[in-house]
C-alpha cells in the first residue's frame, strides 16, 4: 500500500532505554541486528519513540543520525534513501516503533501518515495485550504455586498435629 522496501517492529525497553527488534522485512540481517538501532538516541527509530513524534528523514540529506556526532545512517549505507519512523504508544507510555524504509526518496501524504498513525496505535494496543496477556499467564502459575505451598503446608500441620495428639 505504502511502497516501502523494508519494515522493522522495535520495543522499547525503559530500564535499559533500548529499542529490541521483534520483527524485520525486507532489511539485511546486518541491518536489522544492528546495534546502533538499540539506542534509543542514536536513529530515527529511536528518536521517533522517545520523543513521541514522527520521523520522516530523507536520508540523502540526513548524513548523520539525530545526534551530530553520529556516523552515517546504517540504513542509508544499505541502500534506502528515505524512511518513516511511527511511535508505538499505549496509554501507559511508549511502547516501541516501527518504521517502513524506502531504496527511493519518498513523501507521505497527510491521508497516508494518519493511515499509519492509526496502525501504530492499534500494533500498540496488540503488543501490550499481549505483554499482559503474558503477566496474566504468570500470575496464574504463581498463584496456583501458592495453593500447592499452602495445601502442602497444611497437610504437614495436619500430620503433626495427628502425631502429637498420639504422643500424648
Amino acid at each position: 500500500r505504502f511502497g516501502a522496501d523494508g519494515g522493522t517492529v522495535r520495543m522499547f525497553d525503559a530500564r535499559q532505554g533500548k529499542l529490541h527488534r521483534l520483527a524485520s522485512v525486507g532489511l539485511s540481517s546486518t541491518l536489522a541486528d544492528n546495534g546502533h538501532c538499540a539506542d534509543i538516541d542514536a536513529c530515527h527509530c529511536g528518536h521517533a519513540t522517545h520523543a513521541g513524534v514522527v520521523a520522516i528523514a530523507d536520508l540523502r540529506r540526513a548524513t548523520r543520525g539525530p545526534r551530530p556526532n553520529d556516523a552515517e545512517s546504517p540504513c542509508r549505507r544499505e541502500g534506502f534513501l528515505s524512511m518513516a519512523a511511527f511511535r508505538l504508544d499505549t496509554q501507559r507510555g511508549q511502547v516501541g516503533s516501527f518504521t517502513l524504509h524506502f531504496r527511493a526518496p519518498r513523501e507521505l501524504p497527510a491521508s497516508d501518515r494518519q493511515l499509519l498513525e492509526a496502525l501504530a496505535q492499534l500494533l500498540a494496543t496488540a503488543l501490550e495485550h499481549g505483554r499482559l496477556s503474558a503477566s496474566a499467564r504468570q500470575l496464574a502459575v504463581v498463584e496456583e504455586r501458592n495453593l500447592v505451598a499452602q495445601g502442602l503446608h497444611d497437610s504437614i500441620a495436619q500430620g503433626l498435629n495427628f502425631l502429637n495428639l498420639q504422643v500424648q
